[in-house]
């Protein structure tokens, strides 16, 4: 599994839900740094330094575009973004002068579908993988059909059910189709704060703080 057993997406709304009756103060940085050291956790992916955000190992994603993220490493702030195909043949490599690059996948290879490579390092970093971790890219119409296959025929109706199925989605990596999923389910509950609270934190952990902090903002 992609995610960790004890992040499940249910079980942490249940803790926030909790949370919100004893401490219904909505302040964005106060959630962060109580949430994300230890009790939503990271993606488990067996590598040491854990220095990639996103693509986590093994996403499964149609989008022609990916946002690269990373943890800071390096003083200097140089890094190498390199990207392989399957055969280990470098495609790409990117100097970026920050934690986050947009690569479009679909014009670097050459609309070919499959699994992809990536790793980012600098000459000064701390700790840094360098192992590629790979990402899979999907036509449109094969991840809708695996995504489908995966979701069965329920639609999920109660809140606990929805979240369940997102939660099997980000197990299976298919993160961006979990965060879209995820995003409808908290627009069709905007009184639920303990929802938008998860969903915060869910677009947190993944390295999508912007879009984290515009989501918290327009919900107040």
């Amino acid at each position: 599994a992609i995610a960790k057993a004890a992040d499940g997406l249910t079980a942490k709304y249940l803790k926030l839900l909790f949370h919100e009756l004893l401490d219904p103060n909505h302040d964005f940085d106060k959630l962060k740094k109580e949430n994300i050291a230890g009790a939503w956790g990271g993606v488990s992916r067996g590598d040491e330094c854990e220095n990639r955000i996103y693509p986590v190992n093994g996403l499964q994603t149609s989008a022609a575009s990916i946002i690269f993220r990373w943890h800071k490493t390096s003083r200097s702030s140089n890094y190498l973004l390199a990207i392989f195909d399957q055969d280990g043949i470098e495609l790409s490599g990117i100097k970026v002068k920050d934690t986050l690059h947009s690569v479009n996948i679909a014009e670097i290879g050459k609309g070919r579908t499959g699994k992809y490579f990536w790793r980012v390092t600098s000459e000064d970093g701390i700790c840094e993988d360098e192992i590629p971790i790979y990402f899979n890219l999907l036509t449109p119409n094969n991840k809708k059909k695996i995504t489908e296959q995966l979701m069965g025929n329920s639609a999920g109706t109660t809140l606990e059910e929805q979240l369940q199925q997102i939660e099997k989605l980000e197990k299976n990596a298919f993160i961006d189709a979990a965060a879209a999923r995820y995003f409808l389910l908290v627009k069709s509950n905007m009184e639920n704060k303990a929802l938008l609270k998860s969903y915060v934190l869910f677009l947190i952990k993944y390295g999508f703080e912007e879009e984290a902090r515009t989501m918290w903002s327009s919900f107040q």
